[in-house]
């Protein structure tokens, strides 16, 4: 018995390789799951900051929405199709709707939420409402 050393990626690529030559990709389990975007929260400042890794997702497909204190993320990216003369061998990419849900503290100004989408990354920011200040009434004495 001689001893072979193993090489994981060796079955994958005969895999792939036998079942790619000319096949179609299916893609039938990404059109319904769809998928999650990353999101970072942080605080800094006065305020929330809020940062989702959207990459492909058209800004037109993107709403936001703070309804008593739940920050949510709605969104849909879409599936690139194949163009002529070209034949997909592998989806890795995730496409379809997405929907992100976040409780935000009380402290939070709604009004004063903004927006930015730049390269492909959805920013907001989330001030916090200032604490009231205790006031100090002077007594007189009369």
């Amino acid at each position: 018995m001689s001893i072979v050393a193993w090489d994981p990626f060796r079955d994958i690529d005969q895999l792939f390789n036998r079942y790619s030559r000319g096949a179609e990709v299916n893609r039938s389990n990404t059109d319904v799951a769809g998928w999650t975007p990353l999101v970072d929260i942080y605080e800094a400042d006065g305020k929330f900051l809020v940062r989702a890794e959207l990459p492909g997702v058209d800004k037109d497909d993107v709403s936001v929405s703070i309804d008593e204190n739940l920050l949510t993320i709605k969104g849909k990216k879409h599936f690139v199709e194949a163009k002529e003369g070209e034949k997909w061998k592998r989806v890795e990419t995730q496409y379809g709707e997405f929907s992100r849900s976040f409780t935000l503290p009380e402290n939070i100004d709604a009004d004063k939420v903004s927006a930015a989408y730049k390269d492909g990354v959805l920013e907001l920011s989330v001030p916090k409402i200032e604490p009231a200040r205790p006031k100090l009434i002077d007594v007189k004495v009369h």
